[in-house]
């Protein structure tokens, strides 16, 4: 029994030990709930001070910026304000320099348009070149074959319009009866303008072919005036005005009847000339001569070129050309249409371009035969 109260009694020793060690324990754990409250509380405090000490500073932050962007404003500003007052100041000091290159091109179109008005100067009042149409009115005594009764063996007033053109042909023109030819110039040894004229004249042959001096005169208010001189020859010597050609009118007798047969070009060609006509559908018709001949004068080729223009009739196998040469004269053909061949006083004319020439041959072996 004595060991049971024994027992008993070191049990009970053991349960209060525990019981002081629970205590104990609930006691530190107490402190330990204390503490850990109080570093929490601390940790919120530090937080709260460290949240409100990072907001202070940013608010110093953006201020300190938006301070600095007002300075760097304001320093703009009054540097602009300086470099703008320095360059209209500059402006109103030195004036700012134009480029070399710039004004080179400025002088060059002043050059250029000073050129351009004194070339239209000097041909509005001064006259120095061929080119152009020029009426050169010439006495010639007229044969019996270019005149009336009472004219024959006198001279005549004649009106010649020469044409030169810049390609070097020239042409010259009586009534509606042109001559075709071509022309150089050069200088001699002294600087004087030479023409050298090869041409056929239509009326008396060759009298302007050769060389001579021209000289030139007047403006547009006076006149424009030309003069060939022929150093060997006296009589030769023109003088020509500033002109333009008007051919004279042609007169009509009765209305025109066209004939679809005629209408077209017809040639006749030999190899050593030319001969073509050409009618119209308006009643218009030009007659062509074109060969090559001796100048008898200085021995050397001359090309004959020459049309006559003017206007056609027909009746019945007749055709009355009528043309202006020193007065209103007509010229009469007999013609046979036969397709594209055209017999013209029994020669046969071909339609320009419609025969070959195995049809052409034909043509004239057939003509020869009649």
């Amino acid at each position: 029994m004595d060991e049971n109260k024994d027992k008993i009694t070191e049990e009970l020793t053991e349960n209060e030990a525990l019981t002081e060690d629970t205590q104990y324990s609930e006691q530190i754990a107490e402190e330990l709930t204390e503490d850990a409250a109080q570093v929490e509380e601390a940790v919120a405090e530090t937080a709260e001070e460290t949240a409100e000490a990072a907001a202070e500073t940013a608010d110093n932050a953006e201020e300190a910026v938006d301070g600095a962007a007002e300075e760097v404003t304001e320093t703009a500003e009054d540097t602009a304000e300086a470099v703008t007052d320095e360059a209209a100041l500059s402006e109103i000091e030195a004036p700012k320099k134009k480029p070399m290159l710039q004004k080179t091109i400025v002088i060059s179109l002043i050059i250029v348009c000073l050129a351009a008005i004194a070339a239209v100067v000097i041909g509005l009042f001064f006259n120095n070149d061929v080119t152009g149409t020029w009426h050169l009115v010439r006495q010639v005594e007229v044969s019996s074959e270019a005149a009336t009764s009472d004219e024959a063996g006198n001279k005549l007033n004649v009106d010649y319009y020469f044409t030169f053109n810049k390609d070097g042909s020239v042409t010259s023109t009586i009534g509606t009866v042109t001559g075709k030819g071509t022309y150089t110039m050069s200088k001699d040894e002294n600087g004087n303008n030479v023409i050298n004229m090869n041409m056929y004249d239509t009326l008396t042959q060759y009298f302007l072919n050769g060389d001579y001096t021209v000289e030139y005169s007047g403006n547009i208010f006076t006149g424009k005036k030309m003069k060939f001189t022929m150093a060997d020859n006296a009589e030769r010597n023109y003088e020509f005005e500033s002109a333009s050609y008007k051919a004279p009118e042609l007169k009509r007798e009765g209305e025109f009847e066209k004939n679809d047969e005629l209408v077209g070009k017809w040639v006749y060609s030999t190899g050593e000339f030319n001969l073509i006509y050409e009618f119209k559908e308006d009643g218009t018709a030009a007659y062509t001569e074109q060969a090559m001949t001796i100048n008898p004068y200085t021995y050397t080729p001359i090309n004959v070129d020459i049309e006559m223009r003017g206007i056609y009739s027909v009746k019945d196998s007749t055709v009355t050309i009528s043309y202006y040469f020193l007065e209103q004269s007509d010229k009469d053909i007999t013609v046979k249409a036969d397709g594209d061949v055209l017999y013209i006083n029994n020669y046969p004319f071909v339609r320009e371009g419609a025969a070959t020439p195995d049809q052409l041959q034909q043509a004239q072996t057939v003509a020869a035969q009649q």
